[in-house]
């Protein structure tokens, strides 16, 4: 989903946050399995890599939110846990 300039620059943008908690948006979702387009289930090493380097480092991010270019006309968030137990804010974004 992200070339490996991408996914540096992440990792050391959320390595030298200072927030409260983090918040990912990218062009895709990364927690969705069924997503036929552009999501990262279809790149799971990839994703699982990223999950695993997140418990790792124990940094805590606490929504991936995916970012389009449409404008969102509402927004839905839930909590939820992967399957390494870790408390995730999944966030439905539906574009007008």
């Amino acid at each position: 989903m992200f070339g490996s300039q991408q996914v540096r620059w992440l990792k050391n943008a959320l390595l030298s946050a200072k927030a409260h908690f983090n918040s990912i948006a990218a062009g895709g979702q990364m927690l969705n399995d069924d997503d036929a387009y552009e999501g990262w289930n279809h790149y799971p090493e990839e994703r699982r890599d990223f999950l695993d380097w997140l418990q790792e480092t124990g940094i805590k991010v606490s929504c991936f939110s995916p970012a389009t270019a449409t404008s969102a006309s509402s927004c839905a968030v839930r909590f939820a846990h992967d399957d390494t137990g870790r408390e995730l804010c999944l966030m439905n974004i539906q574009a007008e």
